[in-house]
């Protein structure tokens, strides 16, 4: 198996729980980003869904917003085999 791809429309589902769970946390984009050590305006991308991240990046988030990490399964569908 090569390097999983995410497709547009799990990118997009993935932001959106993504920006619900750092709200539902009360943290900022400006806070997350900080503590990831990404602009927020790629924070924003990644939230919106037109932008997708590295693995690296991908788990750092899910740890910080607390997250199970079986949410990776959402980014990449092909996991899930």
């Amino acid at each position: 198996m090569g390097k999983p791809q995410a497709d547009s429309k799990s990118l997009k589902t993935m932001g959106t729980y993504l920006k619900a769970s750092r709200i539902e946390l009360k943290l900022t984009q400006e806070q997350v980003a900080e503590h990831v050590g990404i602009s927020v305006t790629y924070l924003r991308k990644i939230e919106k869904g037109s932008s997708s991240a590295s693995w690296h990046l991908w788990l750092q988030i899910i740890y910080y917003l607390k997250l199970d990490f079986e949410v990776i399964k959402f980014i990449f569908p092909e996991l899930k085999e």
